[in-house]
């Protein structure tokens, strides 16, 4: 998704890419999706460490909790600003996610790291 693409065409980083999985609309592939993005936010994956609020910078993935599972990121483009798509028919947003309608749902701002780059 939109994701994927701003960060291997603009900052040269491959991440994997779960568009087929959220287009599907099948609940069972989110899961899945839930279970990639949740080691991410535990440190469970090497390719990505946590960020420290406030140390957030261009390109950090703010992961958010969406039906209480870690299924949506969004990419910081200034500290307090992401961008994100809202749906796959909806164009993308740029919102604050320490504002009222994502503060509460941050799971965590994770970072790339080189072996991400590999």
């Amino acid at each position: 998704g939109l994701v994927w693409l701003i960060l291997k065409e603009e900052a040269g980083i491959e991440v994997p890419s779960f568009n087929e999985m959220y287009s599907e609309g099948d609940t069972g592939r989110w899961k899945e999706v839930a279970k990639t993005v949740g080691a991410i936010v535990n440190g469970r994956k090497k390719e990505f460490e946590r960020v420290v609020l406030g140390q957030e910078k261009l390109f950090d993935g703010v992961v958010l909790r969406l039906y209480n599972n870690p299924l949506h990121v969004g990419l910081v483009l200034e500290p307090g600003l992401m961008i994100h798509s809202v749906s796959s028919e909806a164009a993308s947003v740029i919102q604050r996610y320490d504002g009222l309608a994502w503060k509460k749902r941050v799971l965590g701002i994770h970072r790339a790291t080189k072996a991400a780059h590999a």
